[in-house]
């Protein structure tokens, strides 16, 4: 994927599209050492109306995904949101928020553009308006995926 896009819908799909990405820069704020550039990249379907995935990539070879809920990712824009293993709040003073995965001593603190995020959410709602995602939640794939009957 380029740095921002909305990938096209299926044919005969009234949708502006079915999933979008966008490449971003994080950075690993690693105290005395300094912040470690991390490339990532945010994705959205319309399949997962409410879940924005995260992935970084952490060596050549390798890519940690994180799942979080989009409402997080745009309410940590204002002010600290999230529960458990992901936090995300603005960070003082300047135009970025503050991305914590993990807890503990474990934590990883990541740095991104405020700006690049709000990109990325603006091309989430032209998958599945903000307030809408119920409408496309699938829930009888869900429990049959739950079964496993499916």
């Amino acid at each position: 994927m380029t740095s921002s896009q909305a990938l096209p819908p299926p044919t005969g799909r009234r949708a502006a599209a079915a999933a979008c990405g966008a490449d971003i820069q994080l950075h690993l704020m690693a105290g005395h050492i300094g912040d470690i550039p991390v490339p990532a990249q945010l994705t959205y379907t319309q399949a997962d109306p409410y879940a924005v995935r995260l992935h970084c990539l952490t060596s050549p070879t390798t890519t940690v995904t994180w799942v979080l809920a989009r409402e997080t990712l745009r309410s940590g824009l204002r002010q600290a949101s999230g529960l458990g293993d992901v936090l995300i709040r603005p960070a003082p003073g300047s135009g970025s928020v503050h991305i914590t995965l993990g807890s503990g001593a474990e934590a990883a603190v990541l740095r991104a553009d405020a700006a690049e995020i709000r990109r990325f959410l603006r091309l989430t709602e032209r998958v599945v308006p903000h307030g809408a995602e119920s409408l496309h939640l699938d829930v009888d794939t869900l429990i049959d995926q739950l079964r496993g009957t499916r």
